[in-house]
């Protein structure tokens, strides 16, 4: 992935993942081509984790609100 940061949704990203996944798995890639693939990989796999991340923060603050998971 290149440098700039495209917003994608997650399920944008996971689709992406997991071509790149199958382009990967198929072992016909070049090294060269295998390796960007691979960077590209975590790239996404980051994304993702940042996306799950701010979800589970947007989540935690509606909850917070509402007195979930607060002792009783």
């Amino acid at each position: 992935m290149s440098e700039q940061k495209e917003k994608f949704s997650f399920e944008q990203n996971l689709e992406k993942l997991n071509e790149l996944l199958k382009k990967m798995e198929e072992g016909a890639l070049p090294l060269d081509e295998l390796t960007k693939s691979y960077v590209d990989a975590l790239g996404l796999l980051d994304a993702l984790r940042e996306q799950l991340d701010e979800s589970k923060a947007q989540i935690q603050i509606v909850q917070q609100k509402r007195g979930y998971g607060q002792a009783n």
